[in-house]
């Protein structure tokens, strides 16, 4: 996996579990 996409999936992650909020 490309570092960029693995950031990408985590910044995802995290605005998602903020969306949750």
């Amino acid at each position: 996996a490309t570092t960029r996409l693995v950031l990408a999936t985590t910044v995802a992650q995290v605005l998602a579990n903020i969306g949750k909020l």
